[in-house]
């Protein structure tokens, strides 16, 4: 280029010429896929969750006795609870699993805390006790054992200090 030439003035961007749509037409419909697929997540969820919160069968065929309760701090500062108790298979099948919800009410009897917990039985091996989920330690037929539930972290405020109600809500069977 000499001194006294202009430069050539190029646009930079091109301009749009025409009516187009721009990306707006992209954008609706991906947040329309993308809600029709929640959606479908949604419904297909929920139609599981009300099933596999139906009773099992056999449940009613263990029952629980002689719960009592104790607390202690862990290691970091933190409460653990223990409801402890015997649990008893009076049906025909080998128990292999099995989850307890463990029901914690104010003076009003209204529920305050639900939680739910695998059931992990007493095992005393020589002067030793362990503690083992039911995989490792099934309760036969006719068969009780001493059973732990663990809470980690505070019971509610409003409980009333009663013991807590403990039922079985879930079961694994051989």
């Amino acid at each position: 280029m000499s001194a006294g030439e202009k430069p050539s003035e190029t646009p930079f961007f091109p301009t749009a010429t025409g009516d187009s749509p721009g990306p707006w037409r992209a954008i609706v419909a991906g947040v329309a896929v993308v809600a029709i697929v929640v959606g479908l997540l949604v419904w297909l969820g929920g139609g599981q969750r009300s099933a596999s919160q139906a009773p099992n069968p056999y449940a009613d065929k263990l029952q629980v006795s002689k719960v009592k309760m104790a607390a202690a701090q862990n290691f970091v500062g933190g409460t653990v609870t223990y409801v402890e108790g015997r649990i008893t298979n009076s049906g025909d099948k080998t128990v292999t699993g099995g989850i307890a919800e463990v029901i914690f009410r104010n003076s009003l009897g209204e529920v305050v805390q639900k939680e739910q917990i695998p059931i992990r039985v007493l095992v005393f091996q020589g002067p030793n006790r362990d503690i083992l989920d039911l995989r490792s330690a099934p309760l036969k037929p006719g068969a009780s054992a001493d059973f732990r539930l663990t809470i980690e972290g505070n019971i509610s405020a409003d409980w009333n200090q009663g013991y807590p109600e403990v039922r079985i809500v879930s079961v694994s069977t051989a």
